[in-house]
């Protein structure tokens, strides 16, 4: 009888030991988090700018297929290309985003920063830390709201000053490096600098002409704020997009027409990869707005 208790013993003793090797075998083989879950080759299958050749001089659309219906803003991209944010024309309405998480592009998904559901017009600053966006007010008003990225997070947006968001409508507005503000509002082209943390005045650029039935519209100042992209037109039913350079004296040339990116059709809102790679746009060349790019060195072409 002691001898089978012993025997009994040495067993229950023998499988604790075993469903602790095993639990302890898993607890180590267990991640502490579950980003250590994605391994490097997962991680690294999806490829920043949805893995897409770069474009070269020619004008070609630009991923059609995730791209395909009527746009009011052309994608942009954060400076890794693994985020890009984008508004539609019409329904659905709202800033919509893709970014790569576990080692994949997510589907589209409405813009967590965006409560209100009815931003448009995304611009990333060249750094990445700064996204500007038009919304409306509860009070029914347009503004150019701000958000900044801290620890990798877009945190709350902020209404830019008055003397910022009191010049009306706008269509993108954009930062160069030093914070200065450059934006379009009832057809003129503005700007406000940043001097002491804030935006303190603000008027409109002596290149912005005041055309009968015409408009400028959609900048886009270099980070270096050494050219300033923009789009044209009459009647708001035809738009070609400009250049303009820094000349030495610091005042901005006379505006150049891109006819190497203009067509048929309107062709607006560009913008420039903070990588200085490529330069987007849209075009209604075939019908609809939709993205555009080509490779960022045409803009030399233009220089004085």
């Amino acid at each position: 009888m002691a001898i089978e208790t012993g025997c009994g013993q040495a067993w229950r003793i023998w499988i604790c030991l075993s469903i602790c090797f095993i639990i302890v075998v898993g607890c180590a083989e267990k991640p502490s988090n579950h980003e250590e879950d994605i391994s490097p080759e997962v991680e690294e299958a999806a490829q920043p700018y949805f893995g897409l050749e770069f474009p070269g001089a020619d004008v070609t659309r630009f991923a059609p297929s995730i791209f395909r219906n009527e746009m009011h803003a052309p994608p942009i991209f954060t400076p890794d290309g693994r985020e890009v944010y984008w508004s539609m024309m019409g329904d659905p309405q709202g800033i919509w985003q893709m970014e790569i998480r576990e080692g994949v592009w997510t589907e589209p998904a409405k813009a967590n920063f965006d409560r209100m559901g009815q931003g448009d017009s995304p611009f990333i600053s060249a750094d990445g830390t700064r996204l500007l966006f038009l919304s409306w007010s509860t009070s029914g008003q347009e503004a150019i709201r701000q958000v900044d990225r801290d620890d990798g997070k877009w945190g709350t947006p902020h209404i830019l000053p008055d003397v910022v968001n009191d010049f009306g409508p706008h269509w993108q507005a954009s930062l160069a490096e030093n914070g200065n503000l450059y934006f379009g509002a009832e057809g003129n082209l503005c700007f406000s600098a940043f001097e002491n943390g804030s935006y303190s005045s603000a008027e409109i650029m002596d290149l912005s002409l005041v055309l009968e039935n015409g408009y400028d519209g959609s900048p886009f100042i270099a980070p270096d704020e050494s050219y300033l992209i923009f789009d044209r037109g009459v009647n708001y039913s035809h738009s070609d997009l400009y250049i303009s350079f820094r000349t030495d004296t610091l005042d901005w040339g006379d505006p150049i027409s891109m006819d190497a990116l203009n067509s048929n059709g309107n062709d607006l809102y560009a913008n420039v990869s903070p990588d200085g790679r490529f330069l987007m746009f849209l075009s209604s060349r075939t019908g609809i707005l939709l993205p555009y790019w080509v490779d960022a060195n045409i803009i030399e072409e233009y220089r004085p």
